[in-house]
């Protein structure tokens, strides 16, 4: 199995600059900008991070099959794909600071441009939904268009409005609503804007926009004419934060958002002028923000807790945070406004509350330390990875899944066998499953009985396309004159051929259970050992492909010897001997010897 991450070098300049500018600590100096090109800092510290995400569709459900891509510090642009339960995993890259653009590409919905704010050495937990590019209606370009969206937000296009353009227009939108629970998933963009001065700043969003416009055969038309959007002025704003109502469009390489001019007002309505078809955010901006971070575990143990983190502001319920706690346990939430008081609630991973906290409002960034919540239910799940010590660390993750649509994810991490999952109380039935970093299964599932708190999962020895081979010494003798028809000698490599090696030993290294699967252009055997081995062959296939003819075995005249009975992930001495092999056609007997050795490359 590849690793489904790989790097593109051809990123355009002007593209490194932006990201510098969004991970830049030098100074900006208070002057208009003539266009959008912002000032250039010098970049952030360059910090190693990796990325664990979720992807729903509109409905919640997984969204499998899904182009991810991220834009890194070198600059580089890494890309994955969703597994079928909607995750996607990028290990170990270099990022300029801790912001990471994050695109999610969809032929039924609306891009989701993502701005993640990303954990140094750790992995940082995201949650995405996806919204549909909802269909409005279509008119001809000679007459109005008028559409009206959720939460009472119209779009009026003039007549005339596509200059030399005559045809069929249709019309796609999504009026992202703040007050809606799943915002924090579903917004574009970060909080991370440009405005009017060349000034990196924050915006308080009161509402976002995607808006395509586009002729008959799907190609999207230039507009010659504004389009006018209005939506209501929400109840939590008073005259003085009036003027402070901006629309800002999204630069999209980037997912930050670039200044365009102020909001007018009127009758309680707040309306703008659009010039172009792409994602607005309209809100007020915020020169001075803070950070808020901390982690999460549990009372009896350091184990990471999993779960959320909310923040609200006391002063203005509307304006809600929402952190998604990373494999650690930490969460970090910036762009908070000062001012108000914070109303912070921990949710556990089955969505109650698990600690509630009233703070005054932030005067510099906070961190909270170390939050303890109250211990679960949970499912500690044991993997003996002693074989692939110095192998696995990040090369893939577990998976647990509970009554067949709950998900919880851990990354593979060095020296870590021990697994604590939470257990919710209508959880009934569980499925463990190791992917590799493309979220493709490698182990499992294998069922796991939720009434019995404690699991131990067989680990492998070729973890994750470790490079292992497989020596093979065939030879065959004819059973009547014991003269010797065929001798080879071949040698198997994982992936290159299909070769599986699993094994379980004890504490003293002892095997006490053992599966070989391999298949090369000649030979092809599976056969599995329990611990009453060498007389215990449990289960059998056996082809020797090149031989050319049908045979038949019998597995009481096979003997399987080991030269030694200790494993400690170096090479495996194996002799197969193959008593009374029959020629089902021609009824002559045969007696085959093959000579194994497994090693690690």
């Amino acid at each position: 199995m590849k690793n489904s991450v790989h790097s593109i070098t051809s990123l355009s300049l002007g593209l490194f600059f932006f990201m510098a500018l969004l991970t830049g600590t030098a100074c900006i100096k208070e002057e208009p900008v003539e266009n959008t090109d912002p000032v250039i800092p010098d970049p952030k510290e360059i910090i190693e991070t990796s990325l664990l995400g979720y992807i729903s569709d509109a409905t919640g459900n997984p969204a499998s099959d899904l182009n991810i891509s991220i834009v890194t510090a070198r600059p580089h642009i890494l890309h994955a794909t969703t597994n079928a339960d909607g995750y996607f995993f990028i290990p170990d890259f270099l990022n300029a600071g801790r912001l990471v653009v994050v695109l999610v590409e969809s032929p039924d919905s609306f891009n989701s441009y993502h701005l993640a704010d990303a954990q140094k050495e750790e992995v940082t937990n995201l949650e995405i939904m996806m919204v549909e590019k909802g269909f409005l209606g279509n008119f001809h370009s000679s007459d109005e268009g008028n559409f009206n969206l959720p939460g009472e937000v119209t779009l009026a296009v003039p007549a005339e409005a596509f200059g030399s353009y005559e045809g069929e227009v249709n019309v796609r939108a999504h009026w992202y609503d703040p007050g809606n629970e799943n915002f924090y998933k579903q917004k574009i963009g970060g909080r991370t804007a440009i405005n009017e001065m060349g000034v990196e700043i924050a915006v308080q969003s009161l509402g976002m926009l995607a808006l395509e416009i586009t002729d008959e055969a799907g190609n999207p038309i230039e507009l010659a004419k504004d389009i006018q959007i209005s939506f209501p002025l929400p109840a939590q704003f008073d005259e003085m934060h009036l003027e402070e109502v901006s629309a800002w469009y999204l630069y999209e390489e980037a997912a930050t958002w670039l200044h365009e001019s102020k909001v007018n007002i009127e009758n309680q309505n707040l309306k703008f002028k659009i010039g172009s078809s792409t994602f607005w955010n309209f809100g007020r901006a915020q020169t001075e923000t803070y950070t808020l971070s901390g982690r999460v575990h549990y009372e009896n143990e350091m184990q990471p807790a999993e779960g959320k983190v909310m923040v609200n502001l006391s002063e203005d319920p509307s304006v809600r945070f929402i952190a998604v706690i990373n494999s650690n346990g930490h969460f970090s939430i910036s762009d908070i406004p000062p001012g108000s008081p914070l109303d912070i609630k921990v949710l556990n991973s089955c969505g109650g509350e698990a600690l509630h906290i009233n703070r005054q409002p932030l005067t510099a960034n906070t961190d909270l330390g170390n939050l303890l919540i109250s211990e679960m239910d949970k499912l500690t799940i044991t993997t003996d990875a002693k074989d692939c010590e110095g192998q696995t660390p990040n090369n893939g993750f577990i998976q647990m899944v509970f009554d067949g649509n709950h998900t919880l994810i851990r990354p593979l991490e060095n020296g870590i066998q021990n697994w604590i999952f939470p257990l919710c109380l209508n959880w009934e039935s569980g499925e463990f499953t190791v992917l590799d970093n493309s979220g493709i299964p490698v182990k499992g599932p294998v069922e796991v009985d939720l009434d019995n708190t404690e699991f131990t999962a067989v680990y492998f020895y070729n973890c994750f396309d470790t490079p292992v081979s497989m020596d093979i010494d065939f030879q065959m003798y004819s059973k009547s004159t014991g003269e010797q028809i065929d001798s080879v000698y071949y040698e198997l490599n994982n992936p290159d051929d299909r070769l599986v090696f699993e094994v379980e030993v004890d504490q003293e290294d002892q095997i006490t259970w053992l599966r070989m699967d391999c298949e090369s252009e000649c030979i092809g055997f599976e056969f599995e050992l329990h611990p009453g081995f060498p007389n215990d062959w449990v289960s059998k296939i056996l082809n020797f492909y090149c031989l050319g003819f049908e045979y038949e075995l019998n597995s009481e005249f096979v003997q399987i010897t080991f030269s030694e009975l200790d494993y400690t992930g170096g090479p495996l001495d194996l002799e197969v001997n193959i008593i009374d092999l029959t020629d089902t056609d021609s009824g002559e007997k045969y007696d085959v010897l093959l000579g194994i050795t497994l090693r690690a490359n």
